[in-house]
C-alpha cells in the first residue's frame, strides 16, 4: 500500500484444487475487527472500511 490509499483487498490460494468449493478461509484485522472474518470459499475479500494511515496487522488462517 502507498501512504494516502484507504482501501484493500485480500486475495486467498490454497495449494488443494482438489475440491476448492471445500476452501475456506479466515481473518482478522487486529484493531479494527471484533471478530474473525470468514468470507467463505471466496478467494477475494474488499475492505469496506477506510484504514487509518500506517501498518495494520492481518492475521490469516485456513483450517
Amino acid at each position: 500500500m502507498q501512504p494516502g490509499d484507504r482501501y484493500f483487498s485480500l486475495e486467498f490460494l490454497s495449494t488443494d484444487y482438489r475440491s476448492p468449493k471445500d476452501n475456506y478461509y479466515s481473518f482478522y484485522l487486529e484493531g479494527y475487527e471484533t471478530t474473525w472474518i470468514s468470507p467463505g470459499a471466496t478467494t477475494t475479500w474488499s475492505a469496506t472500511k477506510i484504514c487509518a494511515p500506517g501498518p495494520t496487522p492481518c492475521i490469516c488462517a485456513a483450517p
